[in-house]
Formats: structure tokens, C-alpha cells, sequence
């Protein structure tokens, strides 16, 4: 069972401003719905082949994901993939396209579901993507909130 999810917001700041804090690991543990920690485990800048691991909770329980950078196009997109439990498999894909007022940030989320939670996910399902909305409406707040607004 793939799990394919969208989520779009529109960010009162200039595209350079949010890819710097979005982007920045020591910024990761204040955005909400975020890990705890990222930490590099490769040397060197962050970039493509880069790969980070993370400490977060999910569905209740704390894990670490194993992060590669798939895709890196500063400051236009990042996509990384992710392996740990509960699900087999992730990719994880956030693009930042100038529009009037700001920036729209997409995130689009591709998840392979570990068997047991397959039975499950119909029960929790709606509620995680629920969560992930608000999660990212948060991150806007808090970019928004870090910044002087982008003026129309």
C-alpha cells in the first residue's frame, strides 16, 4: 500500500529567507512536526548524496530515520529519501516556487507502509494526514514569524 500526500502553502517571505531556515539543521528541532535532531553522517556540506539521520516521534513513538538527499536544487527544491520504522520507505519532496506574496511551499510525500501497519492505516491514515496539514501550516507560521513579510 503507497501512501501518496500533497500539501501546499503559500509563505510571506522571500524564496532565499525560507530555504535558508528551512534548510538549516539547527532550525530543524523548532519547526513544528520536525525531528528532535538531524545530523549529518556524511562529511562535508549538505547536497546531493548527503546522508542525515533523525530522531522523531511517530504515531506515538520515537524512531530514527536514515536520510538521503536525492534531489538538491538550492533554493528551489530537496527531496530525500528515508528508511525506518513504521514504514518501509519514504520520499520526502519540498519545492519553493516564487509566487505573488511569496514563496509556495509544496511538500509531496510518497510512503511504502511496513505490512502491520497496512491493517491499521485505515483507522489512522486520515488522522496522520490531518496532522501533517497542521504541521505544515505551522512551519509557515513559524517562517513567517522569524522575518519582515515580502511586500506585494
Amino acid at each position: 500500500m503507497a501512501i501518496h500526500w500533497v500539501t501546499t502553502v503559500t509563505i510571506n517571505r522571500p524564496i532565499e529567507d525560507v530555504w535558508a531556515v528551512f534548510l538549516d539543521l539547527f532550525n530543524v528541532p523548532s519547526l513544528p512536526g520536525s525531528s528532535f535532531s538531524v545530523r549529518p553522517t556524511t562529511p562535508g556540506p549538505m547536497g546531493l548524496g548527503s546522508k542525515l539521520r533523525a530522531r522523531r516521534v511517530m504515531l506515538g513513538f520515537e524512531t530514527v530515520l536514515i536520510q538521503t538527499i536525492t534531489e538538491w536544487d538550492p533554493p528551489h527544491a530537496v527531496a530525500a529519501t528515508m528508511a525506518g520504522r513504521p514504514f518501509r520507505s519514504a520520499l520526502d519532496r519540498w519545492t519553493l516556487e516564487p509566487v505573488a506574496g511569496g514563496v509556495k511551499m509544496t511538500e509531496t510525500l510518497d510512503i511504502e507502509l511496513a505490512p502491520a501497519l497496512k491493517l491499521l492505516w485505515p483507522f489512522i491514515g486520515p488522522f496522520q494526514y490531518r496532522q501533517r496539514q497542521r504541521q505544515v501550516h505551522a512551519i509557515k507560521t513559524r517562517l513567517e514569524s522569524l522575518a519582515p513579510t515580502v511586500e506585494a
